[in-house]
């Protein structure tokens, strides 16, 4: 694939961003729309399944684990309870440590806070 057409891509790319975390949340939907994505967000897991019901399907979601009322782990559930979402990939961005709750996610899906920025970007690359 040349670089026009993944730069097209990308633009045509959604990535759904759950964070609680206003200014962290904002931060990342700028650096990923400046890479050229389109990006939405919510604040919790149950503000990001409104968000899936009333969007173009995302490419990819960006999720937290700790947030209030719902936290990563249970949207998780209910994402993979959907049948027309539950393919979507999910790449969980998290300050938890291992050993705390199992990851809802493998392994290489999963990067900890504080992150690079060339880290993030090469992994939400991945998946769209």
């Amino acid at each position: 694939m040349n670089a026009t057409a993944t730069a097209q891509q990308k633009k045509t790319s959604t990535i759904l961003v759950v964070e609680d975390d206003c200014d962290l949340r904002e931060l990342l939907a700028e650096i990923l729309a400046r890479a050229g994505y389109s990006v939405v967000q919510a604040a919790n897991g149950k503000e990001a399944l409104e968000c899936l019901c009333g969007v173009e399907r995302p490419r990819l979601i960006l999720l937290d684990l700790s947030m209030p009322v719902m936290n990563g782990w249970q949207f998780h559930e209910a994402l993979k309870a959907n049948e027309r979402l539950a393919d979507i990939p999910v790449l969980v961005v998290s300050a938890r440590r291992d050993g705390e709750k199992a990851l809802p996610v493998a392994s290489e899906r999963f990067l900890r806070k504080p992150f690079e920025l060339a880290s993030l970007l090469d992994m939400v690359g991945k998946f769209t």
